[in-house]
């Protein structure tokens, strides 16, 4: 399959944002995921809204350039999945969608931070 996998709050630490650079570590269940996602043959990119050449530098930093296919900001490709720490599911109720938008307002936090 083709993932993709955001950047912030999944593979790297976030605490909010303090500019384009990420500063953070390596989040370790985002580590074994990407590199159990490798290990099964899938092919992921991060998508993230920071610029690309900056993640791709922090990726050589933590020895995480081959794990990584591309990345890209938030253009929607035909992935097969997205894994994101903030996305809220649509299941065709409103209602549920929209409770969890005002949870997330409230917190601002990644889901299994917040937990929501």
């Amino acid at each position: 399959m083709h993932i993709a996998m955001d950047f912030d709050g999944v593979l790297h630490e976030y605490t909010g944002w303090t500019g384009p650079e990420p500063t953070g570590g390596v989040l370790s269940e985002g580590h074994t995921l990407l590199f159990t996602l490798n290990d099964a043959g899938h092919q992921v990119d991060l998508f993230t809204t920071r610029p690309a050449f900056m993640v791709w530098r922090w990726l050589e930093k933590h020895d995480l350039l081959s794990l990584v296919q591309d990345v890209t900001d938030y253009k929607k490709a035909s992935y097969s999945v997205f894994i994101d720490d903030r996305a809220i599911r649509f299941n065709g109720s409103a209602e549920e969608a929209i409770a969890a938008v005002r949870a997330f307002e409230q917190k601002r936090l990644p889901w299994w931070k917040a937990g929501v």
